[in-house]
């Protein structure tokens, strides 16, 4: 977790594929819950600071009392793997049983040490 160290951290690259850059990779303010369960950056931001994501996590009560989440997501870039894309079955894409969507996040800290993850 990274709650007291925010700071040190320049940023987060997420790579993912397509889909989830349409659907879920959003920028800005997040209005209500709807917003946030439908943002790549919140969910990542919220693991790395709490350790887990729960409904609870999505409550306007939580981010409003939570300012680092945000100041983690401004810290985060986006981009496309298209070979997530291609080994990704699209019928997996659409399933409303299996839902899948690649990605790999990496933290650049500001000693220049990078964390995978």
């Amino acid at each position: 977790m990274v709650k007291h160290n925010v700071e040190n951290i320049k940023h987060v690259h997420i790579t993912t594929q397509l889909p989830a850059i349409k659907i879920i990779d959003k920028k800005g303010p997040l209005r209500n819950p709807a917003d946030r369960d439908h943002c790549l950056q919140y969910m990542v931001a919220v693991g790395l600071l709490f350790g887990c994501l729960t409904a609870e996590h999505y409550e306007n009560s939580f981010a409003e009392s939570n300012p680092t989440i945000d100041e983690l997501r401004d810290k985060m870039i986006v981009t496309e793997n298209v070979r997530y894309q291609s080994t990704t079955p699209i019928s997996l894409l659409i399933s409303h049983v299996y839902r899948v969507l690649a990605h790999i996040f990496e933290q650049l800290l500001e000693s220049s040490r990078t964390i995978d993850s």
